[in-house]
């Protein structure tokens, strides 16, 4: 398979050349992204995603498909496919503990999805997230660039341009529309928008994977709730997988630290080895209901967006992403801007509903974040 300028991999659709124009660039290679590019292929206009780091790329999550992402994928995808699938495959439920409670007690959650009004006990799905995203951005049959920077952009009229480093050149491109779906440090809502992330506040979040045991059942995912800080655990591929935030009185490392003394005192933890630590930063968008959806015809989406439910980013991910890719559709039929179709999609307001909820229901069991 051929492209004008450039080869792409057929299997995996990444080309290698970019061409000078394309009619939507998407930034990020995530369920967002990976939505809203799927939303536009076969109207016929030519898109491509464009990602920072190498394909497959790795993100730091949980990797649960909670109900309301199986929901959305299961009326909008083929099915996932098996080797996708951690051990153990599906997880029943949430349960929560306290570093507060003398007998440490586990205590079940309503169900996975706090913001959400499905049933309480739908189960969530382990995914391996490198592999479950790129599967979904091929899935989208757009084309990748990866090794791809975003750059800057500007106005060229009613176009944009979009300057990217790809593989270690410099280039222009133009686009009729821009997705931003590159994450809570979005460089095309910096761009927008360059005083909004000066009003943001942020936290780290940092985790350890182990080889080890627990006296936890491996089918829940466990949140740690602390007057100061918050942490979960969940079995992933026979490792633990211990999450945990910062705080103004503590750093993410020294928060895990007494994590894991809680777990070995009360719930038999025994690490055999480390065998991963990593650490990314989130904001507090959501929980101020600080939403930002874009201007004219750059739109944002995910977390780029503001949309995460109760610490679930890929259901809002997938939802705003289908919810931009179809409003640049409505605007080349109406010719208005794509902004005003996706500020009055029902996708958008349906999703600011789900999330209002999650503040109180977070507070309710104590996360710290969520007050």
């Amino acid at each position: 398979m051929k492209e004008k300028n450039g080869t792409i991999d057929n299997n995996t659709l990444i080309t290698k050349e970019m061409k000078k124009s394309y009619d939507v660039v998407v930034v990020g290679s995530g369920p967002a992204g990976a939505s809203a590019a799927k939303t536009l292929i076969g109207s016929g206009l030519d898109v491509v995603i464009i990602e920072k780091c190498s394909l497959p790329r790795d993100k730091m999550c949980g990797g649960i498909i909670l109900p309301s992402a199986r929901k959305f994928l299961s009326e909008n995808y083929d099915d996932i496919p098996k080797q996708l699938f951690t051990e153990p495959k599906e997880i029943k439920g949430s349960r929560y503990m306290s570093t507060c409670d003398p007998q440490a007690q586990v205590i079940d959650c309503p169900g996975l999805d706090l913001g959400d009004t499905l049933p309480n006990r739908e189960f969530g799905l382990s995914i391996d997230r490198v592999g479950f995203d790129f599967w979904l951005c091929k899935e989208s049959r757009a084309l990748m660039a990866d090794n791809c920077l975003l750059i800057d952009y500007k106005k060229d009229g009613r176009d944009i341009s979009v300057r990217v480093k790809h593989d270690g050149n410099y280039m222009r491109i133009k686009t009729k529309y821009l997705i931003g779906a590159d994450g809570p440090i979005s460089r095309v809502r910096r761009s927008l928008f360059p005083e909004f992330d000066k009003t943001l506040n942020w936290v780290a979040l940092y985790e350890e994977h182990y080889e080890g045991k627990i006296d936890l059942d491996p089918e829940w995912m466990y949140w740690i709730i602390d007057p100061i800080s918050f942490g979960s655990l969940i079995h992933k591929g026979g490792n633990i997988h211990l999450n945990v935030s910062n705080s103004k009185e503590e750093t993410a490392i020294n928060a895990l630290k007494r994590f894991v003394s809680f777990l070995k005192n009360n719930h038999g933890l025994k690490i055999e080895k480390k065998i991963m630590s990593r650490g990314i930063v989130m904001n507090d968008m959501p929980y101020r209901e600080n939403y930002l959806l874009g201007k004219e015809n750059v739109l944002l989406v995910g977390e780029s967006a503001g949309f995460v439910r109760a610490l679930d980013g890929i259901t809002g991910a997938l939802v705003s992403g289908k919810a931009a890719g179809e409003a640049i559709l409505q605007s080349i039929k109406s010719g208005r801007p794509p902004m005003e179709h996706y500020s009055e999609h029902e996708l958008v307001h349906s999703e600011w509903a789900i999330c209002k909820k999650v503040q109180p229901n977070l507070a309710n069991y104590g996360f710290s974040f969520g007050k």
